[in-house]
């Protein structure tokens, strides 16, 4: 009887002991679950901010493209806008240029031929 007794009593312990461990077990499958679940969360939080950084960088390099061609438009249309006020000073140079030439015949025509009418005066006089 007593036999029977322990043999009842660790049949008893080895039930706990199995019911304890399936307990243990289950739990840690459901650790192992959450676990699971926050890292594909992590993995998807991750990619998606991964894919964000990588859009944001396409869009700045886009941006600085846009900006690139735009300085060399403005730079291009400075050196036309240079080009064209250094030919208008040529131009109005030049043009000053010839009037005043144009002044100093019209003077030294003039200034000849009334040197020439004092000189047919002057020889009309004696």
């Amino acid at each position: 009887r007593t036999e029977a007794k322990r043999a009842t009593d660790e049949v008893d312990r080895c039930g706990g002991l199995q019911a304890r461990a399936q307990q243990d077990a289950r739990r840690l499958r459901a650790e192992v679950e959450e676990a699971r679940k926050r890292r594909g969360e992590l993995q998807k939080r991750l990619q998606k901010r991964d894919a964000d950084h990588a859009r944001a960088a396409r869009e700045w390099k886009r941006e600085a493209k846009r900006l690139k061609r735009d300085n060399e438009r403005v730079r291009g249309e400075k050196t036309k806008l240079v080009q064209r006020f250094a030919r208008q000073e040529q131009t109005q140079a030049r043009q000053l240029a010839e009037t005043r030439n144009a002044l100093r015949r019209a003077r030294a025509q003039a200034y000849g031929a009334n040197a020439a009418t004092d000189k047919a005066a002057a020889a009309a006089r004696p």
